[in-house]
């Protein structure tokens, strides 16, 4: 798995059908990591357009950054194009 430098937090919920793991950041950013196949993330990238989110389903799994500036919005998405490039690989 690819993600941007500089997390503050790792907390991890797990549940029957598989985890749910948030990656915060110091400025509040996050990336969501979900592989339980019931649900959806739901990001509330319409209520607030001067953060930036995306969702990705790579192998199953997913994967959604929100909280995002336009200054590491890049940063962000090269992570995940990465993931999306190379898959995400399981341990």
């Amino acid at each position: 798995m690819t993600l941007p430098i500089g997390i503050e937090k790792n907390e991890v919920e797990d549940y029957t059908e598989g985890i749910f793991q948030n990656f915060i950041y110091s400025d509040k950013s996050f990336v969501i990591i979900s592989t339980s196949g019931f649900g959806q993330i739901k990001s509330p990238e319409n209520e607030y357009p001067e953060f930036h989110w995306r969702k990705e389903k790579i192998d199953g799994i997913q994967i959604t950054y929100g909280n995002v500036k336009t200054e590491r919005k890049a940063e962000f998405d090269k992570a995940f194009d990465l993931m999306k490039e190379n898959r995400i690989k399981k341990k």
